[in-house]
């Protein structure tokens, strides 16, 4: 199963740690989910992540701590991915 990245936004503490939430449809899928990138996680927690027979990662979310949502899910739900990213002065 291959990952087609469509839209980006960087995301505030903790999950800054991964690099962001990811806007992202598996190719051949039109359905938009809401996650981390797998090798961002393996950086930093690595116990968070596997590979498949396929040669392809994964994340395990309950090591994280999170659930993985459709963007339907997401937005349903009221979060929203930030724009912009917190500034501590």
């Amino acid at each position: 199963m291959q990952v087609s990245v469509v839209q980006f936004r960087p995301w505030a503490p903790p999950l800054y740690l991964f690099g962001g939430l990811y806007r992202f449809s598996y190719n051949g899928n039109d359905k938009a989910y809401v996650g981390v990138m797998a090798q961002e996680v393996e950086a930093v927690m690595p116990e968070a992540v596997g590979r498949g027979r396929d040669g392809y990662l994964w994340v395990n979310y309950d090591r994280l701590g999170l659930q993985m949502q459709t963007w339907d899910e997401w937005v349903a739900s009221g979060q929203r991915i930030p724009t912009t990213v917190p500034i501590s002065h």
